[in-house]
């Protein structure tokens, strides 16, 4: 692996984990729990984040090569990248959208007590399923795919 998909991976990837840690540090009581690691909307946000920075960046270099008046060739793969991080961009806020109503629906589902058996939990395991699964899954998904297919390969 070299060494800017290593530096690219890992940095934002320490940065969530740093925010389970924070949840838990800002809750204050008991243990850790599962919902600690539902960090599908932080990754994200810092998908959109990125992408929104990165955009302004490409934006910038297009802008500065067309002030120098570069030739086509070389302003055209700028303009190409311009536009994949838009649509990136576009994908992303919309399932930015579906995270936010995902945890919006399920984040007050509260756990039940150790009293009830594992197989009357069903509200509780669908929690972990949308929040745990889905939502962490759609999230990371879009980090990584910023992160590998946008930033380090346009």
């Amino acid at each position: 692996m070299e060494h800017k998909y290593l530096v690219t991976l890992v940095v934002p990837l320490i940065l969530l984990f740093v925010g389970a840690l924070a949840k838990k540090i800002v809750r204050r009581s008991g243990g850790w729990r599962v919902s600690d690691a539902f960090l599908g909307v932080e990754a994200g946000a810092a998908a959109m984040t990125g992408a929104l920075t990165y955009i302004l960046d490409v934006l910038k270099i297009l802008l500065d090569k067309m002030e120098e008046n570069a030739p086509p060739e070389i302003t055209r793969p700028i303009a190409v990248n311009l536009g994949t991080t838009g649509i990136f961009i576009v994908f992303a806020f919309a399932l930015f959208l579906f995270l936010l109503s995902t945890h919006q629906d399920w984040e007050n589902v509260e756990e039940p007590s150790d009293e009830i058996p594992w197989w009357r939990k069903w509200s509780w395991h669908r929690k972990r399923f949308w929040l745990g699964g889905v939502s962490n899954l759609v999230g990371f998904g879009l980090l990584v795919s910023f992160l590998l297919l946008i930033k380090t390969i346009t």
